[in-house]
């Protein structure tokens, strides 16, 4: 009997120890830092997945978690103090993250299958959270300067936000639910606002703003609807506002402290 219960516990030892190869097989992870006091933390569960961090410089922070198959990330921060989040659920993939300067902060958060985002953030204090649940999503934010803030949220499949801040305490929120939309912010400048929301399907938003203390708000809802707003001066004001389908709108602004609103509806 007791070697009928050495066996059995033999051949379960021996399934789980299998289990644990097939499961969780052929993952890399690679940390070099140079510096001091830099942490770097890596959590890997799957198989063939990928993960780099490079630190140069002092205090910096990195943690890194992906959980399921052949994911992809990659994290770079040069300077002092900075801080990277990464985490990844799924399959297929990436996300890259790069800062140079100090006191910088990316969050980046993805499940599902087959998206991807990057964010590269250089000067002090800037900010960047970026959130996607879905299928072939993508995001991409680049930030130049200092005290800069961006949030984009996406839910849904094949939705695309790419967003460039250049400048000074600038802030932009995008988020988008449904599937095909596309976001583009341009910001140019110092203390600009801009907020984006679209819902539906295949919605398309492009902002733009160069110069100080403008302000652009676009919801869209529905299918197919366009909107553009573009701002060069200070202290500007754009609100477009589209719920139904085929819409379009555009507002262009040049100087200083004019207001637009537009709505549409069908």
């Amino acid at each position: 009997m007791n070697n009928v219960k050495l066996a059995a516990i033999a051949s379960v030892f021996s399934f789980a120890t299998l289990s644990a190869s097939v499961f969780a097989a052929n993952n890399d992870a690679d940390v070099r830092q140079t510096g001091n006091a830099n942490r770097g933390s890596v959590y890997q569960v799957g198989s063939n997945n990928d993960q780099d961090t490079r630190q140069a410089g002092d205090f910096n922070s990195s943690r890194s978690g992906q959980i399921g198959y052949s994911n992809r990330q990659y994290t770079s921060q040069q300077g002092s103090y900075n801080a990277s989040s990464s985490n990844q659920n799924g399959s297929n993939n990436t996300a890259m993250v790069s800062q140079t300067g100090d006191r910088n902060v990316s969050t980046q958060e993805q499940r599902g299958y087959n998206n991807s985002m990057s964010t590269a953030q250089r000067g002090e204090g800037n900010r960047s959270t970026t959130l996607q649940h879905g299928t072939g999503n993508d995001i991409r934010s680049y930030q130049s300067g200092n005290g800069n803030d961006s949030y984009v949220r996406q839910t849904g499949s094949s939705n695309g936000v790419t967003m460039v801040q250049q400048g000074d305490r600038n802030v932009s929120t995008i988020a988008q639910e449904g599937s095909n939309h596309e976001a583009d912010l341009r910001q140019s400048g110092n203390n600009n606002r801009n907020y984006v929301s679209q819902t539906g399907y295949s919605n398309d938003a492009l902002t733009i703003q160069n110069g100080n203390f403008n302000s652009s708000v676009m919801l869209q809802g529905g299918m197919n609807n366009d909107a553009l707003a573009s701002q060069a001066g200070n202290m500007n004001n754009s609100i477009i506002c589209q719920y139904g389908s085929n819409d379009a709108a555009t507002v262009a602004q040049m100087g200083n402290h004019n207001s637009a609103d537009v709505y549409q509806s069908n």
